[in-house]
């Protein structure tokens, strides 16, 4: 553990480079992760499925302009 404290303190000596490190390794994640749930509901596998109501799929796109509505009248 004390090998990558020190590589890590290393290359991370300015504290902007880490930061970017740390946003590029969360974006990637999130990314990996979203399209690993993505595969599994057309794929069929897994706890995910399409969410649908009387027979029409429902979409998140919709339900985020509905949810992002009121925060944007506060601008």
């Amino acid at each position: 553990m004390k090998v990558l404290s020190r590589i890590y303190r290393f290359h991370f000596r300015d504290e902007r480079r880490e930061r970017l490190f740390l946003a590029s390794l969360a974006f990637l994640l999130t990314f990996g992760i979203v399209r690993g749930i993505t595969v599994s509901i057309r794929a069929g596998i897994g706890p995910f499925h399409n969410v649908s109501a009387g027979g029409v799929r429902a979409l998140a796109e919709p339900a985020g302009r509905v949810l992002g509505a009121p925060g944007a009248s506060q601008r």
